[in-house]
């Protein structure tokens, strides 16, 4: 769950480093914007809240590719005659070296500290040493998920390199990570199948 003390750790810097299993664990948390969302024609979900988003991204030292400012936030697609929620991956992986394919996974949290769903994000494509892909997609939601989505923490789960290495999270590693900010998920909910 999020403390009132973790919610006003310092923006964007390092929580506490940790050495995980792979390589240096370390957690930066940064704004993810209000708990708001616009629906247009001046409707907006949680109209009346000054809560704020909050992003955790989980980044290990020896992983192939880094996460920057990695978070989701919501948005609302109109239609024709009607429109859809979307919750939205924003930030950017950056390689370390080249690589293959790569799955990240978000844990999505409400306003009360509860884990609601894990989101993956996968990409199968050719990424050189340097590059950067920003993320883009997204995934269907309901009204109720939008309004509740207060923090999501994201880490890269695998990765495929040039050399068809797989390099694996350290679950337990990044529970324990959580758990410094007062967040408590057991290293077997995070790695949990992804359901949409």
């Amino acid at each position: 769950m999020l403390s009132r003390r973790s919610m006003l750790a310092v923006v964007g810097a390092p929580l506490v480093a940790q050495e995980s299993a792979n390589g240096l664990l370390t957690m930066l948390k940064f704004p993810g914007g209000p708990m708001k969302t616009d629906l247009g024609h001046g409707v907006v979900v949680n109209k009346n809240s000054s809560l704020d988003r909050i992003w955790y991204t989980i980044n290990d030292g020896g992983c192939p590719i880094q996460l920057t400012d990695c978070g989701i936030t919501s948005v609302y697609v109109q239609e024709r005659f009607t429109g859809r929620y979307m919750l939205v991956p924003r930030g950017a992986v950056k390689a370390a070296k080249n690589i293959r394919a790569f799955d990240l996974t978000f844990a999505l949290f409400n306003a009360w500290g509860d884990r609601t769903r894990l989101l993956g994000y996968t990409q199968v494509m050719d990424l050189a040493a340097g590059a950067q892909h920003t993320m883009e997609s997204g995934w269907n939601t309901t009204e109720e998920e939008v309004s509740l989505l207060r923090s999501s923490v994201g880490f890269v789960s695998r990765v495929l390199t040039e050399d068809e290495t797989v390099w694996n999270c350290d679950y337990n590693g990044v529970s324990r990570k959580l758990a410094e900010a007062k967040i408590k998920i057991s290293a077997g909910r995070l790695a949990q199948p992804v359901k949409e």
